[in-house]
């Protein structure tokens, strides 16, 4: 092989070796910056997910409040139930005392 050939095929091989490095080099900047967007993008979803436990808290609280609420309604609903037949039975026996005095 000429001294030429071997000369231009070096050359040749120079220039895909520097290809092929420029290549690597820009897949390489472009993986960082994907990983960088990542790992921004986690972040954001560890802040949500904070957000949301808050809120889930928050919630049962709430839940926990209206049923204590629905309870306290209840007792008072059966207070007044036992307080309007007491009142009822005494009207009545009032009516049947005094309709037989007449």
């Amino acid at each position: 092989m000429s001294k030429s050939l071997k000369s231009d095929l070096s050359t040749i091989a120079e220039k895909e070796k520097a290809k092929r490095e420029d290549e690597l080099t820009v897949a390489n900047t472009e993986k960082a910056e994907r990983a960088n967007e990542l790992n921004i993008a986690n972040k954001e979803l560890v802040f949500q997910n904070r957000e949301k436990e808050k809120r889930a808290d928050e919630l049962i609280m709430a839940n926990k409040e209206l049923a204590f609420q629905s309870e306290e309604k209840a007792k008072h609903e059966a207070e007044l139930i036992i307080a309007n037949n007491t009142h009822s039975n005494e009207w009545y026996s009032w009516i049947c005392r005094t309709s037989e005095r007449t």
